[in-house]
């Protein structure tokens, strides 16, 4: 499964996971069955359409708007509130079956 989780730099996993996710300035995208990250920047004001481009199955963040998590889940992409401070806390809370998953 690939996620995306919102961090604050590209400094990789112990990057700080950010609390906004349309105006994080970076996203980690992380296959956790290889373990491999991809960082990429934010160059737009609406990242759920070019995150909706990527093969991502889920999105992990700390807080998301409506209408955000209406199109993600419109792709069949699933939405987890994450408490994490770091990107590496956050993928083991996920991995663990910690996260909640969003809905409307």
């Amino acid at each position: 499964m690939t996620v995306c989780v919102p961090i604050t730099g590209s400094g990789g996993l112990d990057e700080r996971v950010s609390r906004s996710f349309s105006n994080s300035p970076y996203f980690a995208i992380v296959d956790l069955n290889s373990g491999s990250i991809e960082i990429i920047e934010n160059k737009r004001c609406a990242p759920v359409v070019s995150l909706t481009d990527r093969k991502i199955q889920g999105v992990v963040c700390a807080t998301m708007g409506k209408r955000a998590l209406e199109i993600l889940q419109a792709k069949g992409i699933r939405v987890y509130s994450a408490w994490g401070k770091t990107l590496r806390e956050v993928i083991e809370q996920y991995r663990s079956g910690e996260l909640r998953e969003l809905s409307l």
